[in-house]
């Protein structure tokens, strides 16, 4: 079943071809050819393939916002094609949520393309798919000059000049074909029909037919031999050029939009994908590091779907929609909209359920609304959850009463006196309960990324943002640190389990896929919520970056006021144990979440080195100690404790040892009883 494949017959269609009803979840739709694409083709029936494209409706959304916001009038189909700006943008390769152009390899290769016209783009698009991809550098350099285009006759140039002498489009091939094999147009489409079916045995094929007519038009056997052989792996990855285009002059409009309309854009792109939390969060990423602020849903500021705000600055803000959360349908945001710009903003939670039909603002609601920090302009969220139900059951009181016409037969509506909400105690918010309910009702962090207060050291740490990973990377092991969003365990045929993970920093997410010892050495750190440190090798599957792990740790925030001495961190960096990463012990304290340790069924080696002074001594203890644990090598965790004057640091090893009680006499001898502690488990 081709997602997009429509079938149109002049008849109805049971006379050409027998037909099957949709599966269950189809149901009620249109039905299914029982023959497949190429006997359809075969009885001469024509299958279209209607592609929607979600940009398509951003771009619109886009019109729409900037008209709105700005009083402007975008003719979409009549913008320059040759907008400095636009190529600007794209040569900077600042093209997140721009069509097309928005993976890491394509930001890549746009930068050193650095396109100056619009044929450079439609090429780019039609070159970067497996096959064509190889030929993306010899395009850049010829376009660049620092390669000169070969021709095998003078005449490709014709057709080859705008692609730097590199076949791109189907239609290129139809031309070549025509002009040095002879061959009719009919003739061509059909040779090109067979390149874009991937048909190699009828390239092949045709082989002999094109010399014999390209001699025959008086070119020379080689030239002719030298042109087909340009053709031939061009059968493997043929691109039309009408689609190439197509899809180009998409990317070349969001392009544009974003240069010019950048709030209007990036909240279209909100709105567009609202239902798929990591593009969202992607695009709040890019819109910060645009300086456009994104605020949280608002009771008395947004409206149904994303708006802009004017705030004095640059840019005008990205203020959240209210149909955005959760269980808060596009009705009931309506009727609460109406209300508020009829009569006022709301000025409590009473207020708000007051004015409002509890037929639209229910318990479901109300709490979502609450939950996702839409109603924080009225109060706490945790005082205004314990108040809620009072809030309601008075409210339906009222409207009962009202429903009922006593308030209008008695007149006495506003010398009625409404029963008071009665709040037992203030109830304080806890940051990381705020954080999970509005990932749960909108699907990212509004107040704060989980992530943020790491950001920054990860950052000093060399370790790359998810963002940043691209295809020059694929098979290096490259480190990433992140907070693990989801988690499930996998099981192999052979027994063995393996975890999957979903791992997210402030710009991105990423798959992590954990197998064999290397699981069974971090199975118990990898729960949601833990940020962790992990190193692997960077792949690709169904076109998206996974990491194969092999290393991972918790990833700790280290205390400011803490620092190892600079020749026992080298020194400890030198007995290749990896990058040692700082740990939160019980006598340092830290009361992050996210704190947690590995493994809390393994023992802790906890070992207290003191810096004596003696560079060459410390040094050397450093590096007996790396060889007793080297010699017994386990699952138990190794955690150094340097201290240096009235300073200790914590480091968390990521060598393991076999901590049983000849292990720890070993440690006792060379370290002194006060210096060996062997924790049971990690707390």
């Amino acid at each position: 079943v081709h997602a997009a494949g429509i079938v149109i017959s002049q008849e109805p269609l049971t006379v050409y071809t027998p037909l099957m009803r949709c599966t269950k979840d189809l149901e009620g739709e249109i039905g299914q050819t029982q023959w497949d694409m190429d006997d359809i083709h075969e009885i001469g029936l024509i299958k279209m393939d209607f592609l929607g494209l979600v940009n398509l409706t951003i771009i619109s959304e886009t019109q729409r916002l900037v008209k709105e916001h700005r009083g402007e009038e975008i003719d979409i189909q009549n913008i320059p094609l040759d907008d400095q700006a636009t190529f600007d943008l794209l040569s900077n390769g600042e093209t997140i949520g721009v069509f097309q152009l928005e993976g890491n390899g394509m930001r890549n290769f746009i930068k050193q393309l650095r396109p100056t016209c619009f044929a450079d783009l439609s090429a780019l698009v039609a070159l970067y798919r497996p096959g064509p991809l190889d030929y993306i550098p010899d395009f850049i350099k010829s376009k660049h000059g620092e390669k000169t285009p070969v021709y095998p006759h003078p005449i490709l140039e014709k057709y080859l000049g705008e692609t730097y002498g590199i076949i791109v489009y189907q239609e290129q091939v139809i031309f070549m074909v025509t002009a040095i094999g002879g061959y009719t147009m009919g003739q061509a489409d059909i040779f090109r029909k067979a390149i874009s079916k991937k048909k190699a045995e009828i390239v092949a094929r045709e082989k002999p037919k094109f010399l014999e007519g390209a001699v025959k038009n008086g070119y020379d056997r080689e030239i002719a031999e030298a042109v087909y052989a340009m053709i031939e792996p061009f059968a493997g990855y043929a691109f039309n050029k009408a689609h190439a285009v197509s899809y180009g002059l998409v990317a070349y409009q969001t392009a544009y939009l974003k240069a010019h309309y950048p709030e209007e854009y990036l909240a279209a792109i909100m709105a567009g994908y609202w239902d798929k939390p990591d593009k969202v969060a992607l695009t709040i990423s890019e819109s910060r590091r645009l300086g456009i602020e994104v605020l949280p849903p608002n009771i008395n500021k947004s409206r149904v779907s994303f708006s802009l705000e004017d705030n004095g600055g640059e840019h005008s803000s990205i203020r959240f929609g209210l149909s955005t959360i959760k269980n808060v349908g596009v009705a009931a945001v309506e009727h609460i909209i109406e209300e508020r710009d009829k009569n006022g903003e709301y000025k409590s939670l009473e207020d708000l359920v007051k004015r409002n039909d509890t037929s639209y603002i229910n318990k479901r609601v109300l709490e979502s609304l609450i939950k996702a920090g839409a109603l924080d302009d009225l109060g706490g969220r945790r005082t205004m959850l314990g108040i809620m139900e009072q809030v309601l059951e008075i409210a339906q009181h009222d409207q009962k009463i009202k429903s009922s016409g006593q308030f209008a037969m008695f007149d006495m509506w506003e010398q009625t006196e409404t029963p008071k909400v009665q709040i037992l105690n203030e109830q304080e918010d806890d940051l990381n309960e705020l954080l999970a309910w509005e990932k749960e009702l909108t699907g990212v962090y509004l107040s704060q990324h989980p992530f943020s207060p790491y950001a920054e050291q990860a950052a000093n740490d060399g370790i790359t943002q998810i963002v940043d990973l691209n295809d020059d990377m694929l098979g290096n092991e490259i480190s990433i640190a992140g907070l693990v969003a989801e988690a499930r365990v996998l099981n192999t045929k052979t027994g063995n389990k393996g975890m999957s993970a979903k791992i997210e920093d402030i710009a991105g997410t990423i798959e992590v896929v954990c197998w064999s010892k290397a699981y069974e050495l971090t199975a118990d750190m990898w729960k949601v919520g833990n940020v962790l440190y992990i190193k692997g090798k960077l792949e690709k599957r169904n076109e998206a970056f996974q990491i194969n792990c092999k290393e991972a740790s918790v990833y700790s925030l280290r205390n400011e006021d803490e620092e190892t001495p600079e020749y026992i961190r080298k020194a400890v960096e030198a007995q290749k144990i990896s990058k040692p990463e700082p740990i939160v012990m019980p006598d340092v304290p830290n009361t992050h979440p996210h704190n947690v340790m590995l493994h809390s069924n393994c023992k802790r080696a906890v070992l207290t080195v003191t810096e004596t002074g003696n560079a060459d001594d410390d040094i050397n203890k450093l590096r007996r100690l790396h060889d007793l644990i080297s010699q017994n090598k386990g699952n138990d965790e190794v955690v150094y404790r340097i201290v240096s004057g009235r300073k200790s640091t914590q480091l968390l090893m990521r060598c393991r040892v076999k901590c049983d009680d000849s292990m720890e006499s070993l440690f006792v001898e060379m370290l002194g009883r006060e210096n060996v502690k062997i924790e049971d488990e990690t707390v």
